[in-house]
């Protein structure tokens, strides 16, 4: 795999291939042309979708992690917010409209998704909603599946990526905190 920065072989603007990286920056180094490219992570949004005091995960179709189980959600396109985003992509690949009120924040975490022989590195927000009905649909091109599963036992080898595990023990965390102060456990199951 290709770090983002190193799929960059020539400038974007005048095409010399007298580029040089630094950090995250792909500069030019024609003094006529000083474009510059930051190749910064990519935002991403996603929601778990709580019914019965289990969580909604869809099986992947597409790689990366095809087979694998994922949060249903997906990158934010520009001008999105991390919810509208994640609505959207509730909308796309699930048919779901959930109010924007329904989404409750969860957690940010740090996320590498590898495609097309590029990696490319995000921040994926997570939230949380309630589901009081499991969807009839789903988008087959993206998902092979949906499957409720208790996320204190899901089995972690088959998760698609890190921050889908990462989502998964914050939510078990809010979990306990709820239920140690004694509180509705509605808040997030």
């Amino acid at each position: 795999m290709t770090a983002t920065a190193d799929a960059f072989q020539a400038c974007g603007r005048c095409g010399t291939a007298d580029i040089a990286r630094d950090g995250p920056a792909i500069r030019c180094n024609d003094q006529g042309c000083g474009w510059t490219f930051f190749t910064n992570v990519a935002a991403a949004a996603a929601v778990l979708l709580m019914h019965e005091g289990r969580v909604l995960l869809v099986r992947r179709t597409r790689p990366p992690s095809a087979g694998k189980l994922g949060i249903p959600g997906g990158f934010v396109d520009p001008h999105e917010t991390a919810e509208q985003a994640a609505r959207r992509e509730l909308r796309e690949e699930l048919r779901l409209e959930l109010p924007a009120a329904a989404l409750r924040f969860l957690c940010t975490a740090p996320n590498v998704y590898p495609y097309a022989g590029v990696t490319y590195h995000s921040l994926d927000t997570y939230f949380v909603a309630d589901l009081p009905e499991l969807p009839t649909w789903f988008d087959d091109t993206e998902i092979a599946g949906i499957e409720l599963v208790d996320p204190t036992t899901v089995d972690s080898s088959d998760l698609a990526f890190d921050a889908t595990r990462a989502a998964l023990k914050a939510l078990q965390s809010v979990q306990k905190s709820v239920a140690a102060r004694g509180l509705p456990g509605s808040l997030l199951d």
